[in-house]
């Protein structure tokens, strides 16, 4: 393998600056330009996290020799679920049908889904030039979609996304193979394309790198925490939370949780970092809890330093489909610090956490449940090491993200070399 092409928009890019905190394609894209592949990563000039443009029109940046960016210009949009959301992922795969036209042809194509617009193109532009699509699914779009809306809504809603429906199947029989972020999602990928799974559909985890923050970056970022009131006790319990103020997160059992320990006058800190749509009423709902900080979004070190001060991780997610077979990126972080997880997602986090001895899980909406399962990590401080302990093994043997995309890599070269 020569070229190869990462599609996803979505991401952090490593033109945001050194605090950049990059994700999967991005360690993938670092990966594969290390081993002298020439990568073109198709991305989008729309910052989704800050809803602004990095760039107004579409353009290449050059990374490294043989590393460059293709960004994509489409239309803004400010909330997630949004017709303009639509309107900017249908104008950025057409760009991309287009802008493809001009580059020199690839000997692999890996498409994250979503989007699903950019899997339909990345397929036809794949069969066109007998290139391998590899389709790496990372959201179960758009079934997701389905539980968004009231019960009297369903019908509307199936109606509505019965295209998205039959492009999804279209791209995903299309490709030449399916990977994901977990079993269960690589088998949804197959179910969409009408087959059983075959030794070209693989597993990759979602994986997590903390190599490149110095101690003296991670320092600085501590005393901006301390100045924030966050670890000036050195005997204060801290359990921090990074993600999108969204719909997936379900912190009003959280924020109560929050407010009945406050009662209890322990030294106890929740530390909720992010921004998003429902920040705003979150930080209403949380007024008067003074063992809580909202302290909005923070850059790669921050989050760093306060794991490394933090005793858990917060992971409050929803229980819906697009979760349930999912081990998302957030748990891999904490593990990444031993730091034991606290999750209302059942299914196979669930079961993780619970085979693995790396964390513990409430049901959504039980707040005495949340404050139950919090006092046995604080009370307990022995069973906080062991589980801490076992965090780290954990992490190491699975979702390393020097061994998981050295992998991945190793599976795109094999890939390269076989015939459509």
């Amino acid at each position: 393998m020569k070229k190869v092409w990462l599609i996803k928009a979505g991401e952090p890019l490593p033109i945001e600056g050194k605090e950049v905190r990059l994700y999967r394609t991005g360690i993938l894209a670092e990966t594969l330009a290390a081993r002298s592949h020439e990568v073109v990563w198709w991305t989008s000039t729309f910052n989704h996290v800050t809803k602004t443009h990095r760039f107004h029109e579409t353009r290449s940046v050059r990374i490294d020799r043989n590393y460059k960016l293709r960004l994509l210009h489409s239309v803004a949009y400010k909330r997630n679920v949004s017709v303009l959301r639509v309107v900017n992922h249908y104008l950025e795969s057409r760009k991309f049908a287009s802008e493809a036209e001009k580059e020199d042809r690839p000997d692999v194509i890996v498409c994250s889904l979503p989007t699903i617009e950019f899997c339909v193109e990345a397929v036809r532009y794949g069969r066109s030039k007998n290139v391998p699509v590899i389709l790496d699914v990372r959201d179960l779009w758009p079934d997701l979609f389905l539980e968004m809306g009231t019960i009297w809504l369903k019908p509307f809603l199936k109606l509505a996304t019965r295209p998205w429906f039959r492009m999804v199947r279209k791209a995903c029989k299309d490709a030449t193979a399916i990977v994901g972020i977990t079993p269960g999602f690589v088998e949804w990928g197959c179910r969409c394309a009408g087959r059983k799974r075959t030794d070209r559909d693989r597993c990759f985890p979602h994986a997590y790198s903390k190599s490149d923050a110095s101690e003296d970056a991670i320092k600085e970022a501590r005393e901006r925490w301390k100045n924030l009131g966050v670890g000036v006790d050195k005997d204060e319990f801290i359990a921090c939370f990074f993600g999108n103020f969204g719909r997936q997160f379900e912190l009003e059992t959280v924020i109560e949780g929050c407010r009945r320990l406050m009662k209890e006058n322990r030294k106890i800190r929740f530390v909720l970092c992010g921004s998003g749509d429902s920040l705003p009423y979150y930080r209403i709902l949380a007024k008067g809890c003074h063992n809580l900080l909202l302290p909005g979004r923070v850059n790669k070190v921050d989050i760093y330093a306060l794991m490394s001060m933090s005793s858990i991780g917060l992971a409050p997610y929803r229980s819906n489909i697009g979760f349930k077979d999912n081990l998302p990126n957030k748990p891999v972080e904490y593990w990444s610090f031993g730091l034991p997880v606290l999750s209302s997602l059942d299914g196979l986090l669930s079961e993780v956490l619970s085979e693995n001895q790396c964390g513990v899980t409430y049901r959504n909406g039980d707040v005495e449940g949340f404050v139950r399962s919090f006092l046995e990590f604080y009370e307990n401080r022995q069973r906080l090491a062991d589980i801490s302990m076992n965090a780290i093994k954990f992490y190491e043997a699975n979702h390393n993200a020097e061994k998981v995309y050295a992998r991945m890599a190793d599976y795109l070269e094999e890939i390269s070399q076989k015939e459509v």
